[in-house]
């Protein structure tokens, strides 16, 4: 997109990063660097101003900020329809920075339970905002039910404080209305962030450096810019490949998020899942601790009279005991004539849209690979949820019998005729 009619801009007023949580890092390019003395809403409306001089056309429709109050302001003055969304990963380090300042740091090393509470958090807005404030109420459910009673009373008070900074700060107030960031695909400023990384090591990491240090790491930094701007828009790819372990997250939200949609997954389950995508900041979740399982001995005493029992009831004529009948009650020839039922094969059918008859129950993504358009519906249930090839294996599971499964592999129904779109 062009300068002018960019849909989303990134914003932040904190030349400070921390390296190691680049998350879903899109490709940016920088349009505009300010040195500013302060932060209030005063010197941020010169700075937009300014910026609305060089460029009048520059209407952003969304602009995702730090959650710092006075560019909220100022945002709100000079862009009117303009749309402000917060940073999920600024949210989810104030978080962890609020359990340094409480001292609960030292419980998220020790108890799974109080790490998962704290991450659950974080992936709260991940919901959408109608749902944050029951989300919410789930989590402190959570604790009440599974962690309160083990914690001492100073831990106690340190998780309630905990709670009630999280609900006064990021559910009630301004913050409230820019908290979610659900369906979205710009979560985060990281893009604006890791481009104030890159100019810091052209100015040799230094917070605060000199005037001519930063004008000429500056000019270095925006010749590379520029460079790779112009391999971009020739078509070059100049990023480099997203790394698994990001894309893997991606995957287990977006399918977290369509369970969510239709109703499989309730607010709960939806933080259990999504608690794993926020970053860990350093600390790694504590092992699960099982309990020991007491040693049972089986009971001995009754078993001579039990074995005496079958004895008695087994019909015995002149033959010897086979221990396989005492255990199953039939003999191999009784159970060979017993009829196995065998499933219908249904009738494949290949259609095409406009020849449909009915409207099919679509799924965005197809059930078993997660990556490929549905392109088989199931009927009766009218479930359009298989591509070709995982319903070709889908019909043969499971492997260890010689059945084949003709059933819906979402609302588990009989299957009598398999519609394949071409």
């Amino acid at each position: 997109t062009s300068r002018n009619n960019a849909s989303i801009s990134n914003f932040g007023g904190c030349f400070r990063w921390q390296s190691g949580y680049p998350w879903c890092i899109i490709q940016g390019f920088p349009i505009a660097f300010a040195l500013m003395s302060r932060k209030t809403v005063k010197a941020y409306d010169s700075l937009f101003k300014r910026l609305l001089e060089i460029e009048p056309q520059w209407k952003p429709k969304t602009i995702i900020v730090d959650f710092e109050r006075a560019v909220q302001m100022s945002i709100k003055t000079i862009f009117r329809n303009t749309n402000i969304r917060g940073c999920w990963f600024h949210s989810s380090q104030a978080l962890w920075r609020k359990v340094g300042e409480l001292g609960m740091i030292e419980m998220c090393n020790t108890n799974r339970n109080v790490y998962d509470i704290v991450h659950m958090l974080m992936a709260l807005p991940l919901l959408p905002r109608d749902k944050l404030m029951e989300g919410f109420v789930s989590v402190t459910d959570f604790y009440v039910q599974n962690v309160q009673h083990h914690l001492s009373l100073e831990n106690c008070n340190a998780f309630n404080r905990y709670f009630q900074y999280y609900k006064s700060t990021w559910l009630q107030g301004p913050n409230a209305d820019i908290l979610s960031v659900n369906g979205v695909i710009w979560r985060t400023n990281n893009v604006l962030e890791v481009s104030h990384q890159h100019l810091r090591m052209h100015m040799g990491n230094a917070h605060q450096p000199e005037p001519w240090v930063f004008l000429n790491g500056l000019i270095a930094y925006s010749s590379g810019l520029l460079a790779d701007y112009n391999l971009a828009i020739d078509g070059i790819q100049i990023r480099e490949p997203q790394r698994q372990f990001w894309i893997d997250h991606q995957r287990n939200l977006d399918l977290a998020s369509r369970l969510l949609n239709e109703g499989r997954y309730s607010v709960m389950e939806f933080l259990a899942c999504t608690k794993h995508v926020t970053p860990n900041f350093g600390v790694v979740r504590p092992p699960l601790f099982i309990q020991p399982i007491p040693e049972v001995q089986p009971v001995v005493e009754n078993q001579i009279d039990a074995r005496e029992f079958i004895l008695q009831r087994w019909p015995i004529v002149n033959e010897q005991i086979n221990i396989l009948h005492l255990i199953h009650g039939l003999d191999d020839e009784d159970e060979e004539d017993i009829p196995r039922a065998q499933p219908t094969t249904p009738q494949i059918v290949h259609i095409s849209l406009e020849d449909l008859a009915f409207e099919p129950i679509v799924s965005d993504k197809c059930y078993i690979c997660q990556y490929s358009i549905p392109t088989v519906i199931a009927s009766p249930c009218k479930h359009q949820g298989l591509c070709a090839p995982c319903h070709e294996t889908y019909t043969r599971m499971p492997r260890y019998r010689n059945i084949p499964y003709y059933r819906c592999p979402l609302c588990r129904g009989e299957i009598t005729t398999y519609y394949i779109i071409v």
